[in-house]
């Protein structure tokens, strides 16, 4: 059974084209979510070579970033929840103690991400 690597420095910075995270990371439950990140945005459209990991947090969370965005910053989340990857998105005011919310998609994530 695969686990986290918990190298939060071998993380960041990585980009998503799928040869990259093959070639640079161990054989890691990150590994795999990044790799089904990168999937997912190509089903939406988008190029995953674009985007890179500018944070890793925790386990499991990952912010992603488009890079040499010129329109403004394209920036999502997608968090690991009971072994399904899930987009979320962050407003600035809590709503009921919380500020992070599960969206469908990418897209969206980045349309309602409000930090």
């Amino acid at each position: 059974m695969k686990s986290y690597n918990g190298q939060w420095k071998v993380i960041e910075g990585t980009n998503l084209a799928k040869a990259p995270i093959r070639n640079s990371l161990p054989d890691c439950l990150e590994k795999d979510h990044l790799l089904e990140i990168s999937s997912m945005l190509r089903e939406e459209g988008f190029m995953p070579i674009d985007f890179i990991v500018c944070e890793y947090p925790i386990e499991g969370v990952y912010c992603i970033e488009r890079i040499g965005n010129k329109k403004g910053i394209d920036y999502f989340m997608v968090h690991e929840d009971h072994g399904v990857l899930t987009p979320y998105y962050t407003t600035l005011e809590l709503k009921n103690d919380v500020n992070n919310f599960p969206c469908k998609t990418i897209k969206e994530s980045i349309e309602l991400m409000e930090c």
